[in-house]
């Protein structure tokens, strides 16, 4: 390893970050404008990325920045964010780009990591703001590096999206009387008018009839697939022309039970047709810049079961192959 270079290598994706030294005074104002062109890159642009309506944008364009003054994690977890959108947008500085956001995301990371140690009330809001940016930032950082293994990649960022939940669970009546209220997303599950889809109804029936499959595994697949048919209906139940919100289909791997997790890493097949069908959701994503292949990335972890085990699995991915068709060109 080159002098003044540090490696820094996660969820399958290796990225070079500058070690850090004290600055020169030129370094510091050179350091300095760029935080600034971020800060500017992630008002004028990344934040309406995240926001599906005008009050949502205000919140993380205006409320959330001032919040992050005072908690430097969540503005290093905003100008982490804001360097990869930059460098999907403007790929001829990809290099110097993703540099400055493995420096910011490693800073926000180990300053998150103490607030996680000694929760409180009063970091609660900036906390759940890097949450969400970290679990959005695993998923960006494919844009521009496409990981060379992306099931990996998906348990790795699945473990981090429960992690957070479960982070989160233990202040939600906090987040519930603060200010951000409009970024959490609310499904009254018994609400749903959509219809029950026979496909993954027909999914379901399959799985709770192998008597081979170990007992905590089944319960963990059908828990998983009930949770996958619940976010299909819900986008199913919206008005015409109205978006889901992306939260809902990134709930799905914040859900699956670990012993699915463990299970999916090692390319167990029943795990990998479920799977398969949360391709479904991802692909309606397409045009959200962090989302964008990863619906494809998805199923083509399926392709070696629709290879190796012959009708009986055919059949069961044959439905998401044909989504797969109509909405990712």
């Amino acid at each position: 390893m080159k002098d003044g270079l540090t490696a820094a290598t996660a969820s399958g994706w290796s990225v070079i970050a500058p070690s850090i030294n004290t600055p020169s005074p030129r370094d510091a104002h050179e350091s300095r404008t760029a935080e600034l062109e971020l800060l500017h890159h992630w008002t004028l642009h990344t934040a309406a990325t995240l926001s599906p309506g005008s009050q949502e944008l205000y919140l993380w364009q205006s409320v959330l920045v001032e919040l992050s003054f005072p908690h430097d994690f969540l503005l290093d977890g905003m100008l982490a964010l804001s360097a990869i959108h930059k460098a999907v947008r403007q790929p001829q500085h990809s290099s110097s780009l993703m540099l400055r956001s493995s420096m910011y995301i490693e800073r926000a990371i180990t300053s998150f990591r103490s607030h996680l140690d000694q929760p409180s009330a009063a970091t609660t809001v900036p906390v759940f703001a890097l949450a969400s940016l970290l679990a959005i930032h695993s998923l960006a950082i494919a844009q521009v590096q496409p990981p060379s293994d992306p099931l990996h990649a998906l348990c790795f960022m699945a473990r981090l999206f429960k992690g957070i939940g479960a982070t989160i669970r233990n202040y939600w009546n906090h987040l519930l009387e603060s200010d951000i209220t409009p970024l959490l997303v609310f499904v009254d599950k018994e609400s749903l008018t959509a219809e029950e889809l026979p496909e993954l109804v027909r999914l379901r029936d399959w799985v709770a009839q192998m008597q081979n499959l170990d007992h905590h595994l089944r319960e963990a697949c059908l828990d998983a697939i009930d949770e996958l048919h619940f976010i299909l209906r819900h986008i199913r139940s919206l008005e015409h022309g109205d978006r889901a919100p992306v939260a809902i289909t990134l709930n799905w791997p914040a859900m699956l039970p670990s012993v699915f997790l463990d299970h999916l890493a090692e390319k167990h097949e029943v795990t990998l047709v479920i799977l398969a069908h949360f391709a479904i959701p991802c692909s309606m994503h397409e045009d959200t810049w962090f989302l964008r292949n990863w619906a494809r990335w998805t199923f083509e972890e399926d392709q070696e079961v629709d290879e190796r085990l012959g009708a009986e699995y055919e059949s069961y991915i044959e439905w998401p192959r044909e989504m797969m068709r109509t909405t990712v060109s």
